[in-house]
């Protein structure tokens, strides 16, 4: 019984013929350009910044909940005392 891998089974060959074959199409130069990406910090920065945005945004919401309603009468209080 010949247990087939994936690739010889679409392919038809051996694994080890066409693992060379997909070498030779590039594939350390995908795997150069993978670790680069991994590497490269200046999205997270991005996402760093969002994150910060969100979590001020979230800080505020808070607050306004919170303190909307004695905001709210202090305002109306002036309101008629004018």
């Amino acid at each position: 019984m010949t247990i087939l891998r994936p690739a010889e089974h679409v392919m038809g060959g051996d694994a080890s013929s066409i693992e060379a074959g997909a070498q030779a199409e590039g594939r350390p130069h995908m795997l150069k350009n993978l670790i680069k990406l991994l590497k490269d910090e200046e999205g997270a920065t991005a996402l760093e910044y969002g994150l910060m945005a969100a979590a001020v945004a979230g800080v505020l919401i808070v607050i306004a909940y919170f303190l909307g309603g004695k905001i709210s009468s202090s305002i109306n209080n002036v309101a008629q005392h004018m």
